[in-house]
């Protein structure tokens, strides 16, 4: 998230306990974050956006913020994905009569100019808010490391790992690869075929995934 060596970065022992991104996770500075994935689950929080670097935490963006990426973005969700977001914590977010904070949206990737709209502030009130264009790092660190690599014989290793930690056959294996592959556009079912970056981006999917983070994780701390 910050690029610091863990004993040296103090915001790790800030974040809240949670399974979402909070607002009292960017005390420390707004995030620029690349989306892994984006869909529709419906409830209260109906909207999830997995961005790289926070460990399964999805950001759940309010009514508000939902405005904003329809109108930046678009409806289909299935596009967001490689996608850049900067956001950052407004502490004057109300909930219940009390400034407790919110995120909000600075930046988006994939606009040609800033965009301006009038958002419910209130209730009964609105207020502006501008989102600016983000121009992409020309880096981009992937979510972890070790599950990145171009190397087919990572590949396997994670294919593996996967398939253990979940309980899947080889058949529900390459069912889910070519899922993941027809919603990026492509039709295969051998993840060899995965690009460098669309594969980057199922191993930050997967990754979403709790029992894959507990095995990926246990066999990192393994060497």
């Amino acid at each position: 998230m910050s690029g610091l060596e863990p004993r040296y970065d103090i915001s790790a022992t800030t974040l809240a306990k949670s399974d979402q991104l909070n607002a009292d996770d960017l005390i420390g500075g707004p995030i620029t974050a690349r989306v892994v994935d984006a869909y529709v689950v419906g409830g209260e929080q109906p909207v999830q956006i997995h961005l790289t670097g926070w460990d399964g935490r999805p950001y759940k963006p309010s009514k508000s913020m939902r405005k904003v990426l329809e109108f930046a973005w678009g409806r289909d969700m299935s596009a967001y994905p490689g996608r850049w977001i900067t956001l950052y914590r407004d502490a004057t977010v109300k909930y219940g009569g009390q400034e407790v904070g919110g995120i909000k949206i600075s930046h988006l990737s994939h606009i040609d100019a800033p965009i301006k709209l009038s958002l419910t502030a209130t209730r009964g009130k609105k207020a502006p808010h501008t989102v600016s264009p983000l121009t992409p790092p020309a880096t981009a660190p992937e979510h972890v490391e070790d599950t990145t690599t171009r190397d087919e014989d990572s590949r396997v290793q994670i294919k593996e790992i996967v398939c253990r930690a979940e309980g899947w056959t080889e058949t529900q294996w390459e069912e889910y690869v070519y899922w993941f592959a027809g919603r990026r556009g492509a039709t295969t079912k051998d993840m060899r075929r995965l690009s460098g970056e669309l594969w980057a981006e199922f191993t930050g999917h997967l990754l979403q995934r709790p029992a894959v983070a507990a095995a990926l994780k246990e066999k990192e701390s393994q060497g």
